[in-house]
């Protein structure tokens, strides 16, 4: 596996911030998926149907994902560093492009703001940890 050896403290403090905000959108990702099933188990007192669990899927795929990310970036996993990157600018341009594109006026806020800091965290780590780079 290629894997990433910080030469400096610099460079293993960008990859640790690469690793929480991963984590921390994968968290997020997880409570989000799973916050409709637990809001209408406690409104309504009976378990939840299927399809409300199903509707959380998708948010519950991404959450896994990022933490399993999250933990291969803890390890120093370049691939891993790359797949964040390209994951959470999918879900960054996806969360502005999809509103507009169904004509409502502000996207949701969380997505942007998660999404931007694993990119910009991601994308500070590789630069940091780049073969080859002079410390």
């Amino acid at each position: 596996m290629n894997t990433v050896v910080a030469p400096d403290r610099r460079a293993a403090r960008s990859l640790r911030w690469a690793q929480l905000t991963c984590l921390l959108f994968g968290l997020t990702l997880l409570m989000c998926g799973l916050a409709p099933f637990v809001v209408q188990r406690i409104v309504s007192k009976h378990p939840a149907p299927m399809a409300t669990l199903t509707a959380g899927s998708p948010a519950l795929g991404l959450g896994i994902g990022f933490i399993v990310l999250g933990t291969l970036v803890g390890r120093g996993v370049r691939w891993a560093l790359w797949a964040a990157l390209v994951a959470s600018l999918s879900l960054l341009f996806g969360s502005l492009l999809l509103p507009w594109l169904a004509g409502q006026h502000a996207p949701a806020l969380y997505p942007l703001l998660l999404s931007t800091g694993t990119a910009v965290a991601s994308a500070l780590a590789l630069e940091a940890n780049r073969p080859g780079r002079q410390t």
